[in-house]
């Protein structure tokens, strides 16, 4: 079919401006970090592959007002940017940065190979990023505190998208969020434990979405030193046990050393000395506070 003028025109006007595009072409970290990143073999073989034959697809940006954000062709752009290799672009239009995300969740979904956990994250950000467009998640809270979804037309959808249950699109939504909170900003951090570079149960995730940041960050930093985030929790929990109990160990060992001093000072005197009676009503004093730190 013949272009329209109006098409011809719009064609033109890219053209004109293409190079234009191409040096103001911006990277946006949130839609970044919704790409699984290669590994360094991966990397190596697209980079030799691009030397060899050029970059034969186009990177595709999306124009959000005077910005031009790469959405598809991430690692290519930066390995082309680097070997000083040409490449082409296509703009492609959305409403907002929702629409974006669902179309590059999307994409992923269908080109690359996803590990089970990735699947369920990009999932969850997908059914966290469109459950208020659908109508919302329906749902009231029993007495004992419980969601009871009574509708989720997202969660229906997504959930015969992918071919899993609804349950399992909601669980998704809530392990996302859960991750994104635990991370926060770092990207290689989230991907680590995405690729199972860090092993990290999903439940256990999950698990930490109504923590205090404080106690996340505290996981975070300890994250970066262990391999699993199972073991930062319990040495985490383990350290917390010491600073509660130190208090009390420090004032049975004075209290033990108390003890000891003052039953020589006793067994040293006669009976009838009155600074022994003093002594013993010490003695006894202390150890009730003994046992009474060994019995609470």
């Amino acid at each position: 079919m013949a272009k329209s003028k109006r098409e011809k025109l719009s064609v033109a006007l890219f053209k004109g401006a293409e190079n234009d595009i191409k040096n103001n072409i911006t990277i946006d970290p949130e839609l970044d970090g919704l790409i699984p990143p290669l590994s360094e073999d991966e990397l190596e073989q697209l980079e030799v592959s691009l030397k060899q034959e050029g970059c034969r697809e186009p990177l595709i940006v999306w124009q959000s007002g005077d910005s031009f954000i790469l959405i598809d062709g991430h690692n290519r752009y930066r390995l082309c940017q680097k070997n000083n290799i040409k490449f082409d672009i296509r703009l492609k239009n959305f409403n907002n940065k929702g629409e974006v995300k669902d179309w590059m969740i999307g994409n992923q979904m269908a080109r690359r190979n996803l590990t089970p956990l990735q699947m369920s994250y990009l999932r969850g950000i997908r059914y966290e990023n469109e459950k208020y467009t659908w109508g919302g998640n329906r749902e009231r809270k029993e007495a004992n505190g419980q969601d009871v979804h009574l509708h989720s037309p997202t969660a229906a959808k997504l959930s015969e998208e992918y071919g899993v249950n609804e349950k399992t699109i909601r669980r998704d939504g809530q392990f996302a969020l859960a991750l994104e909170k635990l991370t926060g900003n770092d990207q290689d951090l989230r991907w680590n434990i995405l690729n199972g570079n860090i092993k990290a149960g999903k439940k256990t995730i999950t698990s930490l979405v109504d923590s205090e940041p404080k106690y996340l960050k505290q996981i975070q930093k300890k994250l970066r030193d262990t391999d699993s985030l199972e073991k930062t929790i319990t040495l985490l929990q383990n350290e917390s046990m010491e600073e509660e109990e130190a208090p009390d160990s420090d004032k049975i060992k004075a209290l033990k050393k108390s003890l000891a001093s003052l039953t020589n000072k006793a067994l040293k005197m006669s009976k009838g000395d009155p600074k022994r009676k003093e002594i013993i009503k010490e003695l006894r004093q202390n150890f009730k506070e003994f046992l009474k730190i060994l019995e609470s």
